[in-house]
């Protein structure tokens, strides 16, 4: 079952897609040259409930583990997981690359994020999502400009002791945004300092 992002009060509210995530899930897969092992990939929906049509572009990650291992996966293309999880839920998805592009007011995309194998020892796992919400670039008076946005993110534990469950089965417990800053290389403003500004 797919559930919606939450906002905390405390943040500082403006534009944000909004997005449903389900659980990431395994499913079995036997590659040419290797043994039978479970390949993850997420489900998610996003939709555009903003006030006009704006530019989508993901970059989604995974972490296993955190506090013991930080074991990351990048969201890839892998055709084979695609097609597979496809066939069997009998609908399209859009991955990472094809999710890129203008997304219309009110209009919903079905996507799919893969990840590969990522073990079996699975405790917990944490979703990260960048490119959800408005990035706003900050120029203040001696300090080197900056952009700032949220990143969302999202946590999943595992239900059950493994060797109760041995087919790994991950429960959403919290989700919510944190505020990431990134520094503006120097010659980017080589031809002069730009005003407050926002970028879509």
């Amino acid at each position: 079952m797919l559930s919606s992002v939450a906002w905390s009060e405390e943040e500082e509210i403006t534009w944000a897609f909004e997005v449903k995530y389900g659980r990431p899930q395994q499913t079995l897969m036997e590659l040419p040259l290797e043994s039978e092992k479970p390949y993850w990939y997420l489900l998610f929906d996003v939709t555009n409930n903003t006030s006009r049509d704006r530019y989508l572009f993901l970059k989604i990650w995974l972490v296993v583990n955190g506090d013991a291992e930080n074991r990351t996966y990048k969201d890839r293309l892998i055709p084979v997981l695609e097609s597979k999880v496809e066939k069997t839920l009998e609908r399209e998805f859009n991955n990472r690359v094809e999710l890129m592009g203008k997304l219309k007011k009110g209009k919903t995309r079905k996507c799919i994020a893969l990840f590969g194998p990522i073990g079996y020892k699975i405790r917990d796992v944490m979703v990260y999502v960048d490119g959800l919400t408005k990035n706003t670039l900050h120029n203040e008076e001696g300090k080197k400009p900056y952009f700032h946005y949220r990143r969302a993110r999202v946590l999943y534990e595992r239900q059950g002791k493994p060797e109760d469950e041995p087919y790994t089965v991950l429960l959403k417990r919290r989700q919510d945004f944190v505020s990431q800053t990134i520094q503006v290389p120097d010659e980017a403003f080589e031809k002069g300092e730009p005003e407050d500004a926002t970028f879509d």
